[in-house]
């Protein structure tokens, strides 16, 4: 971990690579991974000038079976080059099996000594998958993904969806607002969503690292 200012944290970045990300915002002719994209960039680098430790990584799914998690930047890395080279030739498709990315970000995140661990997901809609007929079904995995986030080693973990991806987007924030909105967030993660955990620890035995 890296101890600034006092701060002793660990920040990963997840982000959504699902076919929707294709699509353009309304009223531009920016695609929304483009937008993504640049959000991200602009974490990325004030997380980095504040000294803290951070990684990005994405991900989609082809059934429980395909569950891709991209390698963008590792913790130890810093915001150069071949790190926005790799952020910039990410590209979308599939589907949104958020709840096993989820968990094997937790994992790497339980690897971290850091005092206070953040996890946040940049996604435009729910989970959803090809092979999950319930819609409801993936919504309550990803919330029993998130309630397990907070047993590995005492860590606080934050998980921002809409609201945090909206913020980004459309400017209603900077990047070290964001940063420090997910921050205040992390301490008041709650445990529920009990459905879907059947499956979730075969869901994330199929995670495949790019």
């Amino acid at each position: 971990s890296h101890r600034t200012d006092g701060r002793d944290i660990s920040v990963l970045l997840l982000i959504d690579l699902s076919q929707s990300l294709n699509e353009t915002l309304p009223g531009s002719s920016q695609t929304i991974i483009d937008t993504a994209r640049e959000a991200v960039a602009l974490l990325g680098w004030a997380i980095d000038q504040l000294g803290d430790s951070c990684a990005i990584a994405g991900f989609h799914s082809n059934t429980r079976h395909e569950v891709r998690y991209h390698h963008i930047k590792g913790f130890s890395e810093r915001w150069d080059d071949p790190v926005k080279a790799r952020l910039a030739a990410v590209e979308a498709g599939w589907s949104t099996r958020m709840g096993a990315a989820i968990r094997h970000a937790g994992h790497m995140l339980a690897g971290r000594k850091s005092e206070k661990r953040i996890l946040l997901v940049l996604t435009d809609g729910e989970p959803a998958d090809i092979d999950v007929g319930d819609p409801q079904y993936l919504i309550a995995d990803t919330k029993k993904a998130v309630a397990e986030l907070s047993t590995h080693d005492n860590q606080r973990v934050t998980k921002a969806l809409n609201d945090a991806l909206q913020a980004a987007l459309t400017g209603a924030k900077s990047s070290e607002e964001a940063l420090k909105q997910a921050q205040r967030q992390s301490t008041g993660l709650e445990r529920n969503g009990q459905a879907g955990a059947n499956q979730a620890a075969a869901d994330d035995d199929n995670i495949k690292i790019h």
